[in-house]
């Protein structure tokens, strides 16, 4: 090797595994732990627990680096144990996808991938695979195997050369061959045309509910305060502005700063988003971009015209279900003809009455953008107006990509058959996004065609996009899996939250389809036919002493399922306005997992009694500690006591009957309940060492970047008696997953129930 020029003396050689042959003996896979559902009940904190690690053949990647297979944070499987059969796979019940989230932040710095900055990008000639850890090199590195394919490929002539200091490189540096997570930086030929400025066309609603409730103002004025957060490192982002009540109108912005000249504007009534989203299209079509719509009224006239439809009276019955069904077919062919422009739409939604965010939302969906939805806004409000702004100014700030496409390759004999989230399937296996958010993330079920040969398989998502300073770059996450012959290595590496959010984004699917009953309906058959599965399979096809046996790694699995089906996305209620409900399924098909769970099973914190280190830095990570989060239940209740529950889009701060007199004075500086002001609050700054602890703790509840994954939403906080406002305490009491609620089981029961269906 160091005679090829390929490094010095120093050089290791070549892997083992390169010269022997494929076939070893096979490494015992996770153990299966059996457990009793109903004698050891599942504990919150094992939601934080990492997935059943992939164990892999020794010397399966090219070099020894602990970075050789992708972090959960950017790729998870639903099972870390494939079957070698589609047989296998159909008989274990379990399935086979992958969540992908290809950023951990909103901005690179925070984003720590390495870089490849030499346009050298060796890749298969047949299945276009990128060269990573798992290739094998051949004819004394000369050529390397496809880990994908099997196709050998010549070793690239600069892979080994360094053309800045013109010398050669030690190969076993390269980031690709160590890293399953890099980015390259592209050169011309992955450029269908020079890479266009970023642009943000923003759509102002100026009609009287707009005006009035304070959004037209506060939107303003965060874009202006926001303008040197926006990215614009290579000086050519380019922001334009139409604003349309029952009329559009345009502005143009004189580049003299002295000049004086006014605009005055009728305000009207009517709103013609159709016609503003129309225009912005045109508009903005020939480059591509952002559009941003900030809308507080129901697009009423023109195109994509929408109608009240908003009936109290079908609301939790059969016919629910038409509310959250698109009531114009403009919106999903808008979209789809926006995708195709590299016009990406993002909605922000403010109405106190009914808006149609079940036909809106399907403007982002097809073009890789995001819902948000804050009903009920009034400016007039402090805590509205500052959440509304930072989530705003956090959006403006946050890089993104730009004519970006998503493509999963894998080893011979996989295909990637659905796929789920927000962007347009181009073609088959192309997913295709004008511009490509940081904070959300994509399911993609895969299919088992052919049996599996090979002791372990790969599967590799690529990310090609543009940056906002102009760069084209390619972001490649290589997931190596081991295989397996046996149902019980599936099940001892079945990952739950992965399954859990492919089953969410199935449930939205199925909701949108066929109607709420039958999502709820089909995802408590699946947990039904899983334990099922289980008991045939593996569990000696006895229950044993009226037990429910269930692998330990999936012993949230029940009650993530029984989270989803209360969730305000899906649940059975009269009470859930469509617009909330749709919201609600934006969330459920788009959130990144780690918020997802907490979306769907809430963080619950006991603050009057936490421990002495909770609410302050800890010596070694300076991060501030939380106390340990509780199951979600009543009967973790004291009434004196004081409780955060976070569901990452809502906190509340819930307040005892009995709370003695100085929590209140520590915390909100009353001096009894009947001075506590209940509802969206903030906590007084007050000089106490406990009040400070209970802010950090809420602080710190909403760290979305300590959990690697990237988002704008500041939860509001609403502080709540339990003898106070009677609807306030109901709303944070649907929280409580394992309680009975409304027309839902508790968690008790639905354990039983799920015994009884499954020893039937």
């Amino acid at each position: 090797m160091a005679g090829m020029s390929i490094g010095g003396p120093q050089q290791p050689p070549i892997p083992q595994q390169q010269q022997q042959p494929a076939q070893q003996p096979r490494l015992p896979l996770n153990q299966l732990y059996p457990t009793d559902l109903l004698n050891q009940p599942f504990n919150v904190s094992e939601l934080d627990l990492p997935p059943p690690p992939c164990i892999l053949p020794l010397n399966a990647s090219v070099t020894e680096s602990p970075h050789a297979n992708c972090p959960p944070k950017y790729v998870r499987s639903t099972i870390n144990a494939v079957p070698t059969t589609h047989s296998l796979l159909k008989k274990s019940k379990l399935p086979f996808a992958l969540v992908i989230q290809p950023y951990a932040a909103l901005h690179d710095i925070d984003d720590d991938v390495p870089v490849v900055q030499d346009q050298v990008i060796a890749r298969c000639r047949r299945c276009r695979t990128y060269i990573n850890p798992y290739v094998t090199f051949l004819d004394q590195g000369h050529r390397w195997r496809c880990n994908m394919c099997n196709l050998t490929n010549d070793v690239p002539q600069a892979f080994d050369w360094d053309a800045s200091t013109q010398k050669s490189v030690n190969r076993w540096d390269r980031y690709e061959l160590n890293h399953a997570v890099v980015e390259f930086v592209a050169p011309q030929e992955y450029m269908v045309r020079p890479p266009q400025p970023l642009v943000y066309l923003f759509l102002f609603d100026v009609s009287y509910a707009a005006v009035s409730t304070g959004l037209l103002a506060t939107s303003a004025r965060t874009i202006l305060d926001s303008l040197s957060r926006i990215p614009n490192a290579d000086r050519r982002t380019r922001l334009g502005f139409i604003a349309f009540d029952s009329s559009l109108h345009y502005f143009s912005i004189p580049k003299d700063e002295d000049e004086n000249g006014e605009t005055s504007m009728l305000v009207n009534n009517g709103s013609c988003l159709g016609s503003a989203l129309k225009a912005g299209h045109q508009l903005i079509s020939p480059l591509g971009g952002k559009i941003v719509s900030l809308t507080a009224s129901l697009p009423n006239m023109g195109a994509g015209k929408l109608e009240m439809r908003e009936d109290k009276k079908i609301l939790g019955t059969s016919k629910e279900s038409s509310l959250l069904q698109t009531a114009n077919s403009f919106y999903k062919s808008f979209a789809v003809e926006c995708s195709k422009n590299q016009v990406s739409i993002d909605m922000f939604l403010f109405s106190s009455q009914y808006q149609d965010v079940a036909s809106l939302s399907n403007l982002p969906r097809y073009t890789g953008g995001q819902t948000w939805f804050y009903p009920g806004f009034n400016a007039g409000r402090a805590e509205d107006a500052i959440k509304f702004a930072s989530e705003f100014s956090d959006y403006l700030s946050s890089e993104i990509g730009l004519e970006a496409v998503l493509r999963v390759r894998a080893s011979t004999g996989l295909r990637m058959s659905t796929f789920y989230g927000n962007f347009f399937n181009r073609s088959s296996d192309l997913c295709a996004f004008p511009a490509f958010p940081r904070d959300q993330c994509y399911v993609i079920e895969v299919a088992i065609d052919e049996n599996l040969q090979k002791q372990f398989i790969c599967l590799q998502a690529g990310v090609l996009y543009t940056t906002c300073n102009g760069e084209r770059r390619i972001r490649v996450m290589t997931l190596s899996l081991p295989t397996t012959t046996n149902i019980a290595d599936m099940y001892a590496s079945a990952d739950q939250c992965a399954i859990t959010t492919y089953f969410s984004h199935k449930a939205v699917e199925r909701a949108l389809s066929s109607g709420l009953d039958a999502a709820r309906d089909a995802l408590q058959s699946k947990i039904i036919e899983l334990l099922q599965t289980f008991k045939k399979e593996l569990g000696g096809g006895s229950m044993g002493g009226g037990g429910l046996q269930f692998p330990a790694n999936l012993r949230g699995l029940p009650v993530l399922f029984l989270g989803l089906i209360k969730n305000i996305g899906l649940r059975r209620s009269a009470q859930i306005p469509s617009d909330l409900r749709s919201a609600a399924l934006c969330l459920l098909s788009t959130l990144p997992l780690p918020l997802l769970m907490q979306y769907i099973y809430p963080r619950l914190y006991s603050l009057h009694d936490m421990p002495d280190n909770a609410g302050v830095p800890d010596p070694e990570t300076s991060q501030i500690v939380l106390p340990p989060s509780l199951n979600l239940s009543s009967e973790r209740f004291v009434s004196y006591g004081l409780y955060l529950i976070d569901d990452g889009q809502t906190q509340f701060l819930w307040v005892g009957r009995d709370a003695v007199p100085q929590l209140l004075a520590d915390v909100f500086g009353v001096q009894d309940r009947s001075q506590l002001r209940v509802g969206k609050a903030t906590i007084p700054e007050l000089d106490n060492d406990f009040n400070e602890r209970v802010r950090a703790v809420i602080q710190k509840s909403r760290d979305h970047l300590s959990r690697g994954v990237g988002s704008i939403t500041v939860p509001h906080l609403h502080i709540v008696r339990e003898d106070g406002e009677p609807s306030l305490k109901l709303w944070a009491q649907t929280l409580l997953v394992e309680d009975r609620a409304d027309q839902a089981m508790s968690l008790a029961q639905f354990m039983g129930s799920l015994r009884e269906k499954v020893v039937q």
